[in-house]
């Protein structure tokens, strides 16, 4: 008896065709055979194929990444490096970033990592209240502050702080975390303050007439304090005072007088301020409008936000009285003190 047998060769093959297409996506026709891989690719997409149980290191590029063998979970975007900010070397003790969407969709939700060296020996990561913490929170974009971004804080000082992020869109789709970035904080809290000149002489006061002083004091103050600061003025005899005329003091009643409309007054008025400065109330007047002078401390010029430069100008003008006793000795000492809220 004879007996034939019929050899079968087990075969695998990918056919595609009539494959649908949009103005942002192709997916070209192409096969792949038993235990093989193939791959198409275009300016914005990479799409991988294999059969069988491939070996070997994982297939990858700068935008994506497939492992080898078995069937992955699709996967949101990577994300690309977060944009970050010390606020122009203001920041000591936070930093600014904003995480970079990448093509996800508005419900897919990031994490931050943070860490004081490139390869993330320490990883920490931002919590929802900008703190840093050992366990990842994920947030929508929207939550982690949109394009105007989030603040990490509670950092330390003069240190380079890398940051990179990850996203999930629903379980088994979260990605590995993205390229990172980096900025330093700046080196502690810091005040500086200048005036300039530090005397002044108003000239004669005659009566029924507006004096200007002859040049402007000029004022340049800075801070990286996220608050801000101000400028305060305070005045010895809070007007000019004539020790020589039994202290007579020519001066404004709190708290501003329009000097064209009383006997006699003194006092200082803004004429320039720099953002974020601004000028305080009374000292913002114009014409012959002027602040009083008092011997209590009132603020001049303030910012609600770190400092980088600010320069701000203000002349001082008096007005005597025909019955303003005549002295050469009219004086006051003004004195101006900067200050930070951090």
């Amino acid at each position: 008896m004879r007996l034939n047998f019929l050899h079968i060769l087990p075969s695998i093959a990918l056919l595609a065709t009539a494959f649908s297409s949009s103005p942002n996506y192709q997916l070209n026709s192409y096969s792949v055979g038993s235990g093989s891989t193939n791959s198409s690719a275009s300016a914005t997409y990479n799409l991988q194929a294999n059969t069988g149980e491939v070996s070997g290191a994982p297939a990858s590029s700068t935008t994506y990444t497939i492992n080898s063998g078995g069937i992955q979970a699709e996967q949101a975007h990577v994300p690309t490096a977060p944009t970050l900010s010390n606020n122009g070397g203001t920041y000591f003790n936070k930093l600014n970033f904003i995480i970079a969407p990448s093509g996800n969709p508005s419900d897919a939700k990031f994490s931050v990592a943070v860490s004081t060296t490139s390869n993330f020996t320490v990883t920490n990561y931002v919590q929802a209240d900008g703190t840093l913490n050992t366990t990842p929170v994920y947030q929508t974009y929207a939550a982690w502050g949109g394009a105007s971004g989030t603040l990490a804080t509670g950092l330390v000082s003069s240190t380079t702080y890398w940051f990179k992020t990850n996203v999930t869109q629903g379980k088994f789709t979260a990605t590995t975390y993205g390229p990172s970035a980096n900025v330093s904080t700046a080196g502690g809290p810091s005040v500086s303050f200048s005036l300039s000149p530090t005397t002044m002489n108003m000239g004669s006061l005659l009566p029924n007439t507006i004096v200007t002083s002859p040049s402007n004091v000029s004022l340049t103050f800075a801070t990286n304090a996220a608050n801000g600061g101000s400028i305060y003025m305070a005045g010895q005899f809070a007007g000019l005072r004539s020790t020589s005329s039994s202290n007579y003091t020519l001066q404004t009643t709190p708290p501003s007088a329009n000097l064209s409309a009383v006997n006699e007054g003194f006092g200082l008025q803004s004429v320039t301020a720099s953002a974020p400065m601004s000028a305080q109330s009374p000292f913002n007047g114009s014409s012959n409008v002027v602040g009083a002078v008092t011997t209590t401390f009132q603020p001049v010029y303030s910012a609600t936000s770190s400092v980088t430069s600010g320069t701000s100008t203000a002349k001082l003008m008096a007005k005597a009285a025909i019955f303003t006793p005549s002295a050469t000795d009219y004086q006051d000492t003004l004195t101006f003190i900067a200050a930070a809220v951090f």
